[in-house]
Formats: structure tokens, C-alpha cells, sequence
């Protein structure tokens, strides 16, 4: 069974690199040497970066961080809260000095680990302390990282549930932040970064919101730097791999004029044209030949694809071929993964490969 970890945190060090993905491009800048980039990389689900945090170099950090293996889970719990409120899995370590400047509050950060599939949750202390049977006096108090013993967690998880499942049960996610309450959705008026944001108390939308996480982040990191219409295609393949669809039998690129063709079974049921700004949609001055572009291609002599879509990889925009009327009246929907609202959730579920037909 894999290890689980509980930590303290400060705000602004988790708003730094827990909050938000840390890009592999950030980790070289700041000299971690390119194979130990190119290793977390492999280790890692995104092709963008990682969540990063570490133990200190004190024995107790140390041993911790020996402890740590890959698959490996971590909970975090803001200082002066009740509750947990990141889960992320582990997928590399190193120790290393040149990533300290990453955190701004502390400076003994030199036993890193390397995070992907962060999540938000929301865990009170007392519920889990409760679970592992732990002496919890004081709810908004973490002493120091621990890991919960392997009797604990097996007293607690019972065959045939896994530790994922058992952490799943314990979340309460539509719990309100009492951040939330503040101009701006953060502490002190600050937003909270995109990448992990609840943008409702939908059991749906948070489900849903947490699933497309991993992909939501490396969006924001894309979205600030420049970057290259190709990039925006891994973003959209990305997304149609989390629906269900696989990636070379049925997620195409460059087929003749058109960027992406999805199929299923043999048959084209959704084309796709990508663009690269990042405020693009279909009032975008460059949404207009998007759509004339993708209906061409999708409308050939011999060839009715249903469905097409215009995509900078966050925003989507989708129209039924088949309606009648002009490119407006064929327009079905819009979503943006970052800002997902309840509504979304229909949306994206109709996109799911097995709902999805010609």
C-alpha cells in the first residue's frame, strides 16, 4: 500500500508551488540540472511541470523524505485552518538547493519532492484523526510532517478499498473556504490560481473540476508565456484523452487542412480547429475564418461531419454542422476549462466518447 503524508504548510509558500504547477522550463532556470528535469518529466502526467514542496534538512525531514517513494500521497493543511485542503501523489525527489528560492517563507528547503495529480480537498484534521486514531487536541495544529504509520492506514483501510478510496470517502470538497468570503476569492483579496480553483458547491462541478486539474494547470502555465499553436494541440489531445478517447487511433493531427479529426470506429465525428491566442473565442477577430475553415473541411464532397469545434485549448466553442442556417444558428455551446460552471458539467459529459456520435 503506498505511504501517506500530512503536512503543515504556510499560505504563501503552497500559493508558490502547490497552488499552481511549477514548469519544468521555471526548474532549469533555476539550475536543476536538465536530467533530473528530464527524469521528473518522464515520471511525471503533465508535459508542462510539476507541484513541488519539501522536508527540511533537520533529521526528522530527513527521514521523511527517505520514506518517500513514488505513488506515494501527500495532504496538505494550511496553517491556521481545520482542514486539508491539497491532496497531491508523489512522482520524483532530489535534494537539492537551487529550487529554495521557489518558497518565500523558510530557507532550509533542500530535500524536494516532486507532485502531480494535485487536487483540492477539503479533510478536517479532527475526521482524519479520528480515522487513524490519532490524539488531536488541537484541530488547527499540525506539529511537523508525519507519516501515518502502516498499522494506522491498514487498520483503516479495509480490503478490498484502496487508500485513494478511503481518502476520497473522508473529503468534503463542497466545505466553504473561508477564503471564498474575501473580494477576490483569496486571502487578502488575492484570486486563486486557476489551476485548482472551486468555481462551485456542485458535487458534480468539483468532481469534475478536480478530474481536469492536472490539464487546468499546465493551461495557466502555457497561457503566460509565449507559446506555440502546437502546444495548444497537446492541450486539446489532453482533453479528449480524459473523455475516453485514445490517442493515435482516434485523435488525428493535420489531417489535410484541418488541425485535429477525432474518430471513433472508423468514422470522423468531431473536427477541430486550434488557435494559439490566449483570449481567443468565437467573438475573436480571428474566430471568424476558425469556423469558415473547420466547416469547409468538415463539409467536403463525400464527407458530413456532425460536429466541429474552435479551440485555444481552454476556451470551446462547438456547432452542429447539420443545423440549418448560418454559422450562428449552427452554434451548440461553450465551455472554458478554467472557468467551469455548473451547466459545463452537461456539456463536457455529452463529449464523453461513449455519448459522442455521428
Amino acid at each position: 500500500m503506498e505511504n501517506l503524508f500530512l503536512t503543515p504548510a504556510s499560505q504563501e509558500n503552497l500559493q508558490r508551488t502547490v497552488a499552481q504547477i511549477v514548469s519544468f522550463q521555471q526548474l532549469l532556470n533555476l539550475g536543476l540540472p536538465d536530467a533530473v528535469v528530464d527524469r521528473v518529466r518522464v515520471n511525471s502526467v503533465s508535459e508542462i511541470g510539476v507541484y513541488c514542496w519539501a522536508t527540511s534538512s533537520r533529521k526528522k525531514g530527513r527521514a521523511i523524505f527517505d520514506q518517500m517513494e513514488k505513488g506515494d500521497y501527500v495532504l496538505f493543511k494550511p496553517n491556521g485552518v481545520s482542514y486539508f485542503r491539497y491532496q497531491g501523489k508523489i512522482v520524483d525527489k532530489e535534494i537539492t538547493e537551487v529550487l529554495i528560492p521557489l518558497w518565500p517563507v523558510g530557507s532550509d528547503w533542500k530535500h524536494i519532492y516532486f507532485l502531480d495529480s494535485m487536487k483540492e480537498i477539503s479533510i478536517e484534521y479532527s475526521k482524519l484523526a479520528r480515522t487513524f486514531n490519532y490524539n488531536n487536541q488541537n484541530p488547527r495544529t499540525l506539529p511537523g510532517i508525519r507519516r501515518v504509520a502502516p498499522n494506522r492506514l491498514k487498520a483503516a483501510v479495509l480490503e478490498p478499498d484502496s487508500l485513494f478510496s478511503l481518502l476520497s470517502h473522508l473529503n468534503s470538497i463542497e466545505k466553504q473556504d473561508p477564503f471564498e468570503s474575501l473580494p477576490g476569492g483569496g486571502r487578502d483579496g488575492n484570486r486563486v490560481p486557476q489551476a485548482i480553483t472551486r468555481t462551485s458547491n456542485s458535487t458534480e462541478l468539483n468532481s469534475l473540476v478536480n478530474e481536469l486539474a492536472p490539464l487546468t494547470g499546465q493551461i495557466e502555465v502555457l497561457m503566460q508565456r509565449n507559446h506555440s499553436e502546437r502546444e495548444c494541440e497537446s492541450l486539446v489531445e489532453r482533453f479528449f484523452n480524459i473523455l475516453g478517447y485514445g490517442s493515435q487511433e482516434e485523435i488525428r493531427f493535420q489531417v489535410h487542412s484541418i488541425d485535429i479529426l477525432l474518430q471513433t470506429n472508423d468514422q470522423s465525428i468531431l473536427a477541430v480547429e486550434v488557435k494559439k491566442d490566449r483570449a481567443f473565442n468565437r467573438s475573436h477577430p480571428k474566430a471568424a475564418e476558425a469556423i469558415r475553415q473547420v466547416f469547409d473541411y468538415a463539409l467536403r464532397p463525400n464527407q458530413a461531419i456532425k460536429y466541429v469545434s474552435i479551440t485555444n485549448g481552454d476556451y470551446y466553442g462547438f456547432y452542429d454542422t447539420q443545423r440549418p442556417g448560418n454559422y450562428e444558428n449552427k452554434f451548440v455551446f461553450e465551455f472554458t476549462l478554467s472557468r467551469l460552471e455548473n451547466a459545463d458539467v452537461e456539456k463536457i459529459n455529452r463529449l464523453k466518447r461513449e455519448n459522442l456520435r455521428s
